[in-house]
């Protein structure tokens, strides 16, 4: 066989290696999509051009008051809160109980969509100068209510509770799930360029392992989320479906306050 012979079978052969990862990668997205379980979906648009998605659900049975904001943390959306499976979402779940449920997509993440020159990277504070204004004028323009209990989980947390203290006659109260309440000093001493490319793969790495998630995974995962504690099927639905890129800007703002 010559060279040329050589490279054309070399060059077909990556090619359908590539067909069939690229084949591989739609069926499981496909097979392991959810969709959301909510009433309506909601858009609150920041001063700065970013519009964010609301999923909303509606009390059942005797209303009850206020309404409940719900907010992901680092590195998710809000399917970590509302993940469109029976008896998985939290928000549906509150809903059940008589509270109006809204789960909100802060920007960049899920549903929520960039506008003509709204800015490409943003730090923590741009989530609560802008994103949270705009989640509460939502809110209150759908259900009448000057007020929302916050529910936040990890990153979520935390700025439920600086939100608390910024705009107290808009937040009743602060349910804190998981909040960092410290940030490991080795995260300062960290290589940025390491950091950054942790955070650029974590969403597609999340959708690779997907499939064989439950299975078995590296100890160093156990820092995010515990394999023992976590049915196997939502496992696969959670990685593949609400997981996102961590922002650049938002990791940088993390390791300065490390």
């Amino acid at each position: 066989m010559d060279a040329g012979a050589a490279t054309r079978e070399g060059w077909i052969a990556g090619a359908i290696l590539l067909g069939l990862a690229a084949a591989h990668a739609v069926f499981w997205r496909v097979r392991l999509a959810v969709r959301g379980e909510e009433d309506e979906r909601l858009a609150a648009t920041t001063a700065d051009g970013w519009t964010l998605a609301l999923a909303r659900h509606r009390p059942r049975g005797a209303p009850r008051r206020p309404p409940v904001l719900l907010v992901h943390g680092l590195a998710m959306n809000r399917q970590v809160l509302d993940l469109g499976l029976p008896g998985r979402s939290l928000a549906h779940h509150l809903a059940g109980e008589g509270l109006d449920a809204f789960a909100l997509d802060l920007r960049g993440h899920g549903g929520s969509r960039r506008g003509p020159g709204a800015p490409g990277d943003w730090t923590l504070d741009h989530y609560l100068e802008l994103d949270v204004p705009a989640a509460l004028d939502a809110v209150r323009a759908a259900t009448g209510e000057p007020r929302v209990l916050w529910v936040g989980h990890s990153q979520g947390a935390l700025l439920g509770l600086v939100a608390a203290a910024r705009y107290p006659a808009r937040i009743a109260g602060v349910v804190a799930l998981a909040p960092p309440w410290r940030l490991d000093p080795r995260l300062a001493a960290a290589r940025p360029g390491r950091l950054l490319l942790a955070a650029r793969l974590a969403r597609p790495l999340a959708r690779a392992v997907a499939p064989l998630a439950g299975i078995w995974q590296p100890r160093a995962a156990d820092l995010a989320i515990r394999r023992e504690e976590m049915e196997r099927p939502i496992y696969r639905r959670v990685l593949m479906n609400a997981f996102e890129r961590p922002p650049p800007g938002v990791v940088a703002h993390f390791v300065d306050l490390a």
